[in-house]
């Protein structure tokens, strides 16, 4: 599907523009290594045509998005009401009539969900996702804009671009592409939640409890206290004690349940009943 072949792309481009980078140092200290001059130039094979096909890709993966995923699509663009004709905001300050509709639809005048209109509980965390969408399109703009630049270079010096300043400009370059990768899967990991098979099984469901994994299941724990999510770390406390192997164990954990109720959701009835359990 698109977001295969966005990765893949993305990948190479990433590489690419890494190796490009490194070598093009390496040729602003010793401009007339030969070593270094084919690396680069290798480099830069491989980063232009990723970096000028990856747009294209990506517009394939948002219709798909949008049609198999338009929760995710609307915390990645930060759009909050549900309308017909979407306008499309770039960095929140510029804002393009209809286009987001046009982008996602390619239908000017097509309805984009909205996330007030969607439960809280089944909304991603919007802020995480646009920001890092917002992080991977300004990335992939100034890669896309890099490219466009060799390409003018090469055909006006007959040759690689070898500039000092087009040089610069790539050792610039490098760690975007692997911020772009860290970005986009942020944007497809956390843009999918709570689920982890859409509108079928929350993440919070698909997680398995073994005794052999305390160590993990300290550090969620640890998690869900910090964010203040007490339903979560209930639910996890009462799985583990499911399948704890020890009496003491699995007391010590009802405990740790009833306590919750009582001390941070001020829920006397559970509370009772957990200390019954206890017992």
């Amino acid at each position: 599907g698109p977001q295969c072949v966005h990765m893949v792309l993305a990948a190479f481009l990433s590489v690419g523009i890494a190796v490009a980078a490194i070598h093009a140092w390496m040729l602003l200290r010793r401009p007339g290594s030969r070593f270094h001059r084919a690396a680069y130039v290798i480099g830069l094979w491989v980063a232009i045509p990723t970096a000028l096909a990856q747009p294209l890709i990506g517009d394939w993966a948002a219709r798909s998005v949008a049609r198999r995923q338009p929760v995710k699509l609307a915390a990645m663009e930060g759009h909050w009401e549900t309308m017909r004709g979407a306008p499309l905001r770039i960095g929140g300050l510029i804002e393009i009539p209809k286009a987001l509709s046009l982008v996602a639809y390619h239908d000017a005048d097509a309805e984009v969900l909205g996330l007030n209109d969607v439960p809280a509980a089944d909304r991603p965390p919007a802020a995480i996702v646009h920001v890092s969408f917002q992080i991977m399109l300004a990335v992939g703009m100034a890669l896309m804009a890099a490219a466009l630049a060799g390409i003018v270079l090469a055909w006006r010096d007959r040759g690689p671009p070898l500039r000092r300043w087009y040089l610069k400009a790539i050792v610039a370059c490098g760690p975007l592409g692997l911020l772009a990768l860290e970005a986009g899967w942020t944007v497809t990991e956390v843009g999918r939640q709570p689920w982890i098979v859409y509108n079928v099984m929350r993440t919070s469901q698909a997680l398995t409890l073994m005794p052999t994994y305390l160590p993990a299941l300290k550090a969620l724990g640890s998690i869900y206290a910090r964010a203040g999510r007490w339903m979560d770390l209930i639910a996890m406390h009462a799985e583990e004690a499911d399948v704890a192997r020890r009496q003491e164990q699995r007391a010590h954990l009802r405990f740790m349940v009833a306590q919750i109720f009582d001390e941070k959701l001020n829920d006397r009835e559970q509370a009772k009943a957990s200390y019954r359990a206890v017992l």
